[in-house]
């Protein structure tokens, strides 16, 4: 760990993204006040994550070997009927099982590792496939801040996201070659969304963002987005970003909507539904029962017995923000845990593993993953449960 150091950026959050938008005359800063403003003032390490070569592509060689492996998994629920194993509500499984054997195309997603700034084989936490977090800061803040100190990863996030969307319209020519991105308005997701929108124009693709509750939705007819009383426009592309399981579970007449849209081919919606199985907890114990070899997977069990005598960590099914975890020691005792939202749901048990500490802070890797590895980025806590209060940390390479 002696040759991974974190490095004075020399700059507050507030400076980096006023920096950022006087060079792209094209962004508006003050969405971007999202990033330094209120409870995120200091969200921006504020030091950068130097790391070695190696370390770097180990994590986009894991990543690599994680998607093939949920493919492969997933395929195999599919074809030997285990949805018994998994939490996935009865109503979405026809849409799940349409949307794989049609290869609705995947964007973008983002593992969750744990260790190897040693070099050591790192470990898969969780797949956040299909809305994931981090987009904007990676692609935009730790590039700037990366080109600050001409340690740039090669790894342009925008213009990956841009090219695969350009990709994903030109397998459809007989579609109307435009996408509609939207969420549900909250800040974070907004800024996300209008982010996506925005490395789509930079492909010189047809977009519109609206709020969900903007978009028209018809069974018979499509989705629109009305501009005006005499103007409307149909898309058969849609970029959501909001999960899919808020939709079953808050929105089941908008999943009926979408479920009879997707499988009569008169919709793409990005994320597939697919990626609901990818994001379940409980998938990574049925991976972990079927490829125990596998070395970056985790000892996962519906059951925590079978954790017993050993430090693990208790998680939801479908949570996210690092909300409702334990962590237990060898004894069965709580030694961290936080609250949230999702603890009344199904929960997977996972066997504990280190996060490599640095200055007194945990850091947590993660893989942007779209046809390939993309990106590199990192989180960082002084607890070791990785919630919505953790720091972005920049990662620089050697």
């Amino acid at each position: 760990m002696e040759n991974q150091v974190l490095q004075d950026h020399m700059a507050d959050n507030k400076t980096w993204v006023e920096q950022l938008v006087a060079f792209n005359s094209n962004l508006d800063i003050r969405p971007f006040a999202w990033f330094y403003e209120g409870e995120n003032l200091d969200y921006v390490y504020h030091k950068s994550l130097v790391i070695e070569e190696n370390v770097y592509q180990n994590y986009k060689k894991t990543s690599k070997e994680a998607y093939l492996l949920f493919e492969k998994g997933l395929k195999r629920v599919i074809e030997e009927n285990h949805w018994d194993k998994l939490n996935i509500p009865k109503k979405m499984i026809p849409l799940i099982e349409y949307s794989f054997k049609k290869r609705h195309p995947f964007l973008m997603g983002r593992f969750d590792l744990a260790g190897g700034l040693d070099g050591s084989q790192p470990k898969l936490l969780e797949f956040n496939a299909d809305t994931p977090t981090l987009i904007v800061e990676t692609a935009l803040l730790q590039n700037e801040i990366q080109d600050t100190h001409q340690k740039r990863t090669a790894d342009d996030l925008m213009e990956k996201i841009g090219l695969r969307l350009k990709e994903i319209i030109s397998f459809y020519d007989e579609k109307e070659q435009r996408i509609l991105f939207s969420s549900l308005g909250f800040e974070e997701d907004k800024l996300t969304a209008q982010f996506l929108e925005k490395a789509a124009q930079k492909q010189d693709l047809k977009t519109r963002y609206a709020d969900l509750p903007n978009i028209i939705f018809s069974e018979e007819d499509g989705v629109y987005y009305e501009q005006s009383k005499e103007l409307f426009y149909r898309f058969d592309f849609l970029a959501k970003w909001l999960p899919w399981d808020f939709i079953i579970f808050d929105e089941p007449d908008l999943l009926d909507i979408l479920s009879e849209l997707i499988m009569n081919d008169k919709l793409i919606v990005l994320n597939p539904a697919y990626t609901m199985v990818w994001g379940s907890k409980a998938f990574l114990a049925l991976l972990y029962e079927w490829y125990p070899e596998t070395s970056f997977l985790l000892p996962t069990y519906t059951k925590k017995k079978q954790l017993k005598g050993k430090v693990f960590v208790t998680k939801p099914d479908f949570g996210r923000l690092g909300e409702n975890i334990k962590i237990r020691d060898a004894e069965g005792d709580v030694i961290e845990k936080t609250d949230g939202d999702y603890g009344d749901g199904p929960k997977v048990h996972q066997a504990f593993h280190n996060l490599d500490q640095i200055d007194d802070i945990f850091i947590q890797p993660s893989v942007f993953y779209g046809d390939e590895p993309w990106s590199v980025c990192a989180r960082a806590q002084e607890d070791l449960i990785i919630d919505d209060d953790c720091w972005f940390v920049p990662l620089l390479r050697k």
